[in-house]
């Protein structure tokens, strides 16, 4: 049965739309070539998993592979191990549900943010290796994968390669039972871990708590402290206006601390501002290409893409069932802007995005800065206008939403790489 996973039929299923302007495949074109050589791949993978490409992001260094066969046979095996080991993390969008739900509870209570110092490089891999490969019973040609990939990428027992969605599968795998044990810490009532960021909310005592979590941690995984955030939710006496904030997951939560004992919280969600300054440099980045001899339908796409909503089939065009609807953008990717009081929820007050209006139109569009004078002196009236009628906060409450195929999202996303 588990070998079964191996077939042409579940690598076809692996096709993504993306992958034609990410890999350079045309899907008007027999792609039986791909299929047999990931065949091949899996059957022998040492040879091709040798031969990968190392590249920058920020101050880490991560891989890719060129050859698609290559990435289809790595993606049928991570799908594997998903299904075999039942590997289902929490999503940002559970996530953030989950603490909503946990900041409404009016009980006074500790907020512990942690973070896993280089997290993909020090993550142990000799145990899970040991496990996967010599103790439990895996099919030969998953062992056969697995051995090869291990061979390629950790030659140390520690650290898994950076850009590999394997990685992250694998990574899983080893803190699994780690987040198990972190929710049975006395005094800890929720807990979530995306990747490397860790948030926990207490009854206990915040540091024997803290203390605890590092030493479930695998050696040599340890926090880092300069990013640890701790935050006591306690009542204020008498009538004193006080609040709490921290960012998670690109959302900002405001916690008004003065509420009666016997209602819920009144919470804000708004977004992060590390997200609204990141659209702001994507914003200048585009204006920029623009000003040096971009072309105006590309500096037009971008504005509407960073500005809107966009959706497509994440379809996969050799496998007839496989197909999903993505939905992206400044309403779908913080979808749960908004104030909460228990179960009411209101409109959200969107002052970030008003402000990242005002940006646009005043620094990007306008005669404020250098770049907007740029920018104003290649335009004509009728672009102008076009490019005025952009609002952030009407992409928001509207849910504007505009078509874009992926070969579009990879022009307009080429000039911001890694911002």
């Amino acid at each position: 049965m588990g070998t079964a996973r191996f077939t042409s039929r579940s690598l076809r299923a692996e096709i993504r739309s993306t992958d034609g302007p990410d890999y350079g495949i045309e899907f008007d074109q027999p792609l039986d070539d791909y299929i047999s050589e990931a065949e091949q791949i899996i059957a022998e993978p040492h040879s091709f998993l040798s031969n990968f490409n190392r590249f920058q992001v920020g101050p880490r260094q991560a891989v890719s592979y060129s050859n698609y066969s290559t990435v289809l046979a790595l993606r049928i095996l991570g799908t594997y191990l998903k299904r075999r080991y039942a590997l289902q993390s929490d999503t940002r969008h559970t996530i953030t549900r989950g603490i909503i739900q946990a900041l409404s509870d009016s009980s006074e209570m500790n907020i512990l943010r942690r973070d896993i110092s280089s997290f993909y490089e020090h993550v142990p891999t000799e145990a899970v290796r040991d496990e996967l490969l010599y103790r439990d019973v895996l099919p030969p040609r998953a062992r056969r994968m697995l051995e090869a990939f291990f061979t390629a990428h950790c030659q140390d027992s520690v650290g898994l390669p950076r850009g590999l969605g394997l990685s992250a599968i694998l990574s899983e795998y080893v803190l699994r039972p780690v987040d198990q044990s972190i929710r049975l810490i006395p005094g800890v009532y929720r807990y979530h871990r995306f990747v490397d960021d860790i948030i926990l909310f207490t009854s206990g005592d915040a540091q024997n708590i803290s203390s605890e979590l590092e030493k479930l941690l695998p050696s040599p995984l340890k926090l880092n402290r300069s990013k640890s955030i701790d935050i006591s939710l306690e009542r204020p006496s008498g009538d004193i206006d006080r609040r709490e904030y921290f960012e998670y997951l690109g959302y900002r939560y405001t916690i008004n601390l003065q509420h009666s004992r016997e209602k819920p919280r009144k919470i804000s969600v708004t977004i992060a501002k590390s997200k609204i300054d990141r659209i702001k440099t994507r914003l200048l980045l585009s204006a920029m290409a623009f000003s040096r001899g971009g072309r105006f339908d590309h500096f037009h796409a971008r504005i509407r893409y960073l500005a809107g909503n966009y959706k497509f089939q994440k379809r996969r065009p050799l496998a007839g069932s496989g197909r999903s609807m993505v939905r992206s953008g400044i309403f779908y990717n913080y979808r749960y802007c908004g104030e909460y009081q228990g179960a009411a929820r209101s409109t959200h007050p969107m002052s970030e995005l008003r402000q990242l209006d005002w940006f646009l139109q005043n620094t990007v569009l306008g005669s404020r800065a250098e770049i907007g004078r740029k920018v104003l002196a290649k335009l004509n009236t009728r672009q102008l206008a076009a490019l005025r009628k952009m609002s952030f906060a009407q992409g928001h409450s509207k849910i504007f939403a505009t078509g874009f195929k992926s070969t579009d999202v990879k022009l307009i996303k080429q000039i911001w790489k890694n911002v």
